[in-house]
């Protein structure tokens, strides 16, 4: 964090200083200070109250093993400060007579800021392995659910064929279903029917 505070005293604006300032000692949406639009810093309800130590501890942060240089620079960087970050980045060298951008990028003069830049870079970084690897966890739960909720419907399908089958061989081959139909109510055709409506619709419940 020194090293930021450093470059930002040495090299940044009367903006960035107020900005750092901000972003080291401040509360989260204290500020009445606003910028282009009417902008104003930590305008979401749930920065509201927060301190440095809170966005460093925050679960995220701590997930990505964030140091408190990198939430400063991230922090930093969502302000107005943002400029003095971009523009040397943008300063760009390009070919003498086509003034396209040599490849590969490289810029022109070295960034004044460039711890700053570097804890940037490297907590997105970091960030970014946190979330894919959240997706990955999250994509792979997903697929697990889909195939158990398969199995189970396998299942239920093999609990109904199974009863059928065995309605079928106490009822001379004669399905449940059609046994209910063609015989009065209170024979035995209607009797054995049920038990097997009912098993089927059970695991057929169970499967869903």
């Amino acid at each position: 964090t020194a090293a930021i505070v450093d470059e930002v005293e040495t090299h940044g604006s009367e903006t960035d200083l107020e900005c750092l300032t901000y972003v080291l000692d401040c509360v989260a949406g204290s500020s009445d200070v606003t910028f282009q639009h009417g902008w104003s810093r930590d305008a979401a309800p749930s920065h509201n109250g927060k301190r440095l130590a809170d966005f460093v501890a925050h679960p995220r942060s701590r997930g990505a093993g964030l140091l408190e240089a990198h939430v400063v620079a991230q922090r930093l960087y969502t302000t107005a400060a943002f400029r003095s970050i971009n523009t040397p980045l943008r300063n760009l060298a390009t070919h003498p007579v086509t003034k396209e951008v040599i490849l590969p990028p490289k810029i022109v003069e070295p960034h004044p800021m460039p711890c700053t830049v570097a804890f940037l870079y490297d907590a997105l970084k970091r960030m970014r392995a946190v979330a894919e690897l959240e997706e990955g966890e999250s994509h792979c739960t997903s697929h697990k659910a889909e195939v158990e909720a398969g199995s189970e419907a396998q299942a239920g399908q093999s609990v109904a064929l199974t009863v059928e089958a065995e309605a079928d061989s106490e009822g001379e081959g004669v399905l449940p279903e059609k046994r209910g139909i063609d015989t009065p109510p209170g024979g035995s055709g209607a009797a054995t029917a049920a038990p097997a409506d009912d098993a089927a619709a059970e695991a057929a419940a169970a499967a869903s």
